[in-house]
């Protein structure tokens, strides 16, 4: 999986997540298509190999790779669940995450604000 490739795929030199995603779902291009399935088929077997060896019952994804599996997100899931242990697969979710583009800027502040959120009191 590459973000690189992705940003090619739609002519761009950068781009946040959501301008990816916003690109990639308003490209009618059969290049662009195709790439997208073929980083979403890595992903499958990337995922499936990770629940065969975890078993989480929730895999939440980020980044570009919240916006490959956003394009199928069901066709995702039952690709990775074709490709596990039927006892890992059985009941696993993957969600995008709900953060989205903010995580990095609710992490920083939750770090600056550890200590009062440890003991709100002290």
């Amino acid at each position: 999986m590459s973000r690189r490739r992705l940003l090619d795929a739609v002519g761009l030199h950068a781009a946040d997540d959501a301008a990816l995603a916003a690109a990639l779902a308003a490209s009618a291009s059969p290049a662009v298509a195709a790439e997208v399935g073929r980083q979403r088929r890595i992903l499958a077997t990337a995922l499936a190999n990770a629940v065969n060896g975890l078993n989480p019952s929730v895999v939440v994804l980020g980044g570009f790779l919240a916006t490959i599996a956003e394009v199928d997100l069901a066709g995702l899931l039952a690709d990775v669940r074709a490709q596990s242990m039927p006892s890992s697969g059985e009941g696993l979710d993957i969600r995008p995450a709900t953060l989205a583009e903010d995580r990095l800027l609710i992490g920083a502040a939750e770090a600056a604000f550890a200590a009062l959120l440890r003991d709100p009191l002290g």
